[in-house]
């Protein structure tokens, strides 16, 4: 039975003041006169920096497995979210899973990656700490008091594995303050961050509140001290998903707060037969917001497009009706030719393609009751083409004419082109 923190030793402490530091000195700028600051060294560059992360999901949104899996690339040294990383040695604390579940995703995750369970050794340090005393920082007559010996066991941890990066899953086993305390959640993350060593990453693995589109609990100051904040969740954190468009094979990992990087997100599908959420983001997937955006719309649509092709040749007819049983994002899920994309991203990709002139709803027959039947019908890019833009002229300037009057168009007089015109104006059929 695990018993009270083991505060009673250490002496009293000013609220909030756990570590206080020698007095710092200014920056002295002549110092650095004509030299360069050392590159930024990063376990994962553009996602992961020194110092303090928050890492947050809903209860049971995977991220004591995706976590386990990053540790275990990163350890090994293989290419995780993107990015090519050097191998380091990584620590987690696992104040919830028990050693033999920890082994048995392991086994699976080293499967994943075609390598031994033995290539983790020395490398990858994961200590079960599920009936451990884990409270490092806790309220006592209304101060917070860190607890000396759980401290030490970090610590030395740290000491004896060389780790560089520490993962602790999860805040609640090892905060035991008032979680809207914003000056007791920035200590506690000042305390860890000064135990480890700020030139360490630190992972911290965080809930969200019960709120409807909540993306950490507890106080704001969980992510104002933090570098870098992530969230794993079940819908892309950048777009409207109704609830039935969810996709529960489905978790996106995205950085939500950075203090050096862009926003980024990456797509994890559940893999039956390992029991793992695995990476299968394109690599061109990551960037800015916007470019993320495009290139998630842009590979909506070749999928859906394939998709429908391919439904017509078994004899479906997809409509765009969401009611009907082949509404085409359900049949694409259902036959599974979605590419790992959720329905909201197909029912996107949809829409853009029918705004596109691409996809068109058009009677397609008729029911036994002789009531019309609509469904989708792709239209001939050329016809498309030829709705969509204006008639271009056939001479050398080849500039755009105004629309046809009786039948015909009239070239643009010479002096509107670009570049110089060989003709004269005349009646184009």
């Amino acid at each position: 039975m695990m018993g009270a923190p083991d505060i009673a030793r250490l002496p009293a402490a000013n609220k909030h003041k756990v570590i206080v530091p020698e007095r710092p000195a200014p920056i002295d700028w002549r110092g650095w006169e004509g030299r360069e600051p050392p590159p930024r060294d990063w376990p994962i560059p553009g996602w992961l920096p020194p110092g303090p992360t928050i890492y947050a999901a809903a209860g049971g949104g995977a991220k004591s497995t995706t976590i386990q899996l990053i540790s275990t690339q990163i350890a090994l040294g293989m290419d995780v979210l993107g990015a090519q990383v050097r191998a380091r040695s990584v620590l987690i604390w696992s104040c919830e899973e028990p050693a033999d579940e920890i082994v048995r995703r392991q086994i699976a995750i080293c499967k994943y990656l075609d390598v031994p369970l033995s290539k983790a050794a020395g490398r990858l340090h994961i200590v079960d700490r599920c009936e451990t005393d884990n409270v490092m920082m806790a309220q006592r007559y209304g101060e917070l008091w860190p607890a000396e010996s759980v401290c030490a066991q970090l610590l030395k941890d740290v000491s004896d594995t060389r780790a560089e990066v520490v993962v602790i899953d999860n805040v609640a086993h090892v905060y035991a303050g008032v979680e809207g305390d914003r000056a007791g959640a920035t200590a506690f993350i000042r305390m860890l961050s000064t135990l480890v060593g700020r030139e360490r990453s630190v992972i911290l693995l965080h809930h969200v509140s019960k709120a409807q589109g909540s993306e950490y609990s507890g106080s704001t100051a969980f992510e104002n001290a933090c570098r870098m904040r992530w969230l794993i969740s079940p819908t892309h954190p950048d777009r409207k998903a109704d609830d039935e468009a969810v996709d529960s094979d489905v978790r996106y990992l995205s950085i939500r707060k950075s203090n050096y990087t862009a926003k980024a997100t990456r797509q994890f599908r559940w893999d039956p037969d390992l029991h793992l959420f695995v990476d299968e983001t394109p690599q061109a997937i990551s960037g800015p917001p916007g470019v993320v955006d495009a290139l998630y719309r842009q590979r909506a649509e070749t999928v859906t497009l394939a998709g429908y092709r391919r439904l017509l040749e078994m004899g479906k007819t997809p409509t765009d009706g969401r009611t009907s049983g082949d509404y085409l994002p359900k049949l694409l899920t259902e036959m599974g030719l979605s590419e790992g994309l959720s329905r909201d991203e197909l029912k996107r990709g949809m829409n853009d393609l029918m705004k596109a002139g691409k996809l068109r709803r058009q009677k397609v027959g008729e029911y036994g009751n002789r009531s019309p039947k609509f469904g989708l019908v792709e239209v001939d890019s050329a016809q498309t083409s030829a709705q969509t833009s204006a008639q271009t002229c056939t001479n050398s300037c080849a500039h755009s004419l105004p629309p046809p009057k009786g039948g015909g168009a009239v070239c643009a007089s010479v002096e509107a082109c670009a570049e110089p015109c060989a003709t004269s104006p005349q009646e184009m059929p």
